[in-house]
């Protein structure tokens, strides 16, 4: 096992902006780190830099302590899962996995005993004959995953590897790679853009967004406290609501122009310095309710219903103020028409508040 350092690395191509710009990063030994953002966030990049699949402008990268920018990819001791699963057709499954340790000159007793191994870990021994056509997504996905094992490297990349299959088998599959790391104990590295994938599966998580790394975290802080505007939006789902309020110059109240809400103690002097000036007030829609009684600090809203999203016993109501676009959530009992007025509360204890000008989070003890 080892852990993977980033030290100022960039990566430009030709006289191009840079597509990875200052990043720093420590993945511990061992560890499960999600890299997760927006196609062309950088983060696929920063994947194949490790892998040695893409040079390193500047700065470093080391793995288990040692600089790897000159190593070779076959040199690096890690093993890769790529989206497309990347089998040879004429192979069958125990070929597949059995390939790159025949390139590495492994006895025929290391090289079944490790493709059996890892089989019988991944519950595929009855496939072993199979050419990948007569496969179905998920089991291909396992070969693949297969062939990675067989190795024995000190760390796993994943590049987006559930991106092919359907919703269902996805869900398994995650589940089964979070499993997977934990018999192993072997560092990972996932890149995904689905923020649910990375949320569910991550120990840790690297929020990306045009080459620069905005936070990283455990999931559950990133989802209660996220460092800007940007990681706010971008983790939960539906994301989270954003509202430009004006702090009351004379009064602990924030104005939105069609309501007005009420600031108590911690928040009130926590925005102390903002009066008069405008922030942005976040609320997630599993925070803004049509009832008030698992709300802490509810305020009360009157707001026009555009449309619902149904999801079994619970349903998304998306919600006009007539300044902004709010999404809220109830019980999937409840009808509400087209263009209804509809009160709901938002829990006050719930809300987020950042900088109107940078987007960064405004801290308990600014």
């Amino acid at each position: 096992m080892a852990d993977v350092l980033f030290e100022a690395v960039e990566k430009s191509y030709g006289s191009n902006p840079p597509t990875i710009s200052g990043l720093d990063l420590h993945i511990r030994d061992g560890e499960f780190m999600v890299l997760v953002g927006p196609s062309g966030c950088g983060k696929s990049t920063t994947l194949r830099m490790v892998a040695g699949l893409e040079e390193v402008s500047r700065g470093h990268i080391s793995i288990g302590g040692r600089v790897v920018n000159e190593v070779a990819p076959k040199d690096r001791d890690i093993a890769m899962v790529f989206q497309n699963y990347a089998l040879y057709p004429h192979m069958n499954v125990r070929e597949n996995m059995a390939f790159g340790l025949k390139l590495r000159k492994f006895s025929r007793e290391e090289i079944d005993k490790r493709v059996n191994e890892a089989a019988a870990l991944l519950e595929i021994t009855a496939y072993l004959d199979r050419k990948p056509k007569e496969l179905s997504g998920g089991q291909r996905q396992r070969v693949a995953l297969g062939r990675a094992i067989v190795r024995k490297p000190t760390v796993f990349l994943f590049d987006e590897p559930l991106s092919n299959l359907d919703a269902k088998l996805r869900v398994q599959m995650r589940t089964e790679i979070k499993q997977l790391h934990r018999r192993l104990g072997t560092t990972m590295i996932y890149v995904t853009h689905d923020q649910v994938e990375a949320m569910t599966m991550g120990d840790r998580i690297t929020v990306m967004k045009d080459g620069v790394i905005h936070q990283v975290d455990s999931p559950i802080e990133l989802y209660h406290r996220p460092a800007d505007t940007f990681v706010a939006g971008f983790i939960g789902s539906p994301g989270m609501n954003f509202l430009t309020v004006t702090v009351n110059a004379s009064s602990p109240v924030l104005e939105e122009g069609s309501f007005t809400i009420p600031l108590h103690g911690d928040h009130a002097s926590m925005l102390q310095e903002y009066r008069g000036k405008a922030v942005t007030l976040g609320l997630r829609p599993e925070h803004i309710l049509t009832s008030a009684d698992h709300c802490e600090r509810p305020v009360k809203m009157t707001l026009r219903h555009e449309v619902s999203e149904i999801l079994g016993n619970e349903m998304y109501l998306f919600l006009n103020s007539g300044a902004h676009r709010i999404t809220g959530r109830s019980s999937s009992v409840t009808h509400y028409d087209l263009g209804q007025q509809i009160d709901v509360f938002a829990d006050m204890a719930k809300a987020h508040f950042f900088a109107a000008d940078s987007g960064m989070r405004i801290q308990m003890n600014e």
